[in-house]
């Protein structure tokens, strides 16, 4: 059973989040609008926000907002450029903190029982699991980037874990900016086709493969 500590903290968490979600509500137009007020300075203004929302736990500015902002207001070079230093100040922020105040942070928060779930979560962090994890981009770079989190606490050297991670966010970021505006003059609702895809896409096809792989193996069995 989860510790009274561990559900008092997660229903604090809880109600916070809905306060936040109920209370900030920033639209896209919100984020364009304030993007093109910064004029020269918009593509740091994006970066910011961008950052923001991958840095602190249950922003209530959507990245997937941000991120489609850039697309619709910056050539697409300059998006790339600006989110790559939103990426790599975020992962390096992230795993700073993750690997000298996360143990410490989730001891007072669930308590010593629940430390050890995380420590066996974070002992299969690898650098390959990064580097392929970074393409799931629900579960590393919306909302919050779980991989940097445990990555820090596991232990594992920077620069290899930077490179693993900034390397297929880079490639997303290329392919999505430049994809959005080729398809942008032509139809809004193409527009939002590439998001849509590189959320959806690599964990279907992860499903896919496993599945696949999995009958394989009961096949070979038989």
């Amino acid at each position: 059973m989860p510790s009274r500590r561990l559900l008092i903290g997660g229903g604090l968490l809880l109600i916070v989040v809905v306060i936040l979600q109920s209370t900030v509500r920033v639209s896209l137009q919100d984020l364009e609008d304030a993007v093109d007020a910064a004029g020269v300075f918009g593509p740091i203004a994006y970066a910011l926000v961008l950052f923001l929302g991958l840095s602190v736990p249950f922003n209530p500015v959507s990245d997937v907002a941000t991120v489609n902002v850039a697309a619709l207001v910056f050539d697409p070079e300059v998006s790339v450029a600006a989110t790559f230093v939103a990426h790599s100040v975020a992962l390096t922020v992230n795993f700073i903190v993750a690997k000298r105040y996360g143990h410490i942070g989730i001891r007072l928060i669930t308590g010593r029982g629940e430390i050890g779930v995380v420590n066996r979560l974070s002992e299969r962090m690898s650098y390959r699991t990064v580097f392929v994890t970074r393409f799931m981009l629900p579960l590393t770079a919306i909302g919050i980037d779980i991989i940097s989190y445990l990555a820090g606490m596991r232990g594992l050297r920077f620069v290899p874990f930077y490179v693993a991670s900034i390397i297929p966010w880079t490639v997303i970021s290329v392919v999505y900016f430049y994809s959005t505006t080729y398809l942008k003059d032509r139809s809004l609702i193409l527009f939002f086709l590439p998001a849509a895809l590189l959320i959806l896409g690599p964990p279907a096809l992860l499903f896919l493969w496993r599945r696949i792989r999995g009958d394989s193996t009961t096949a070979a069995e038989a």
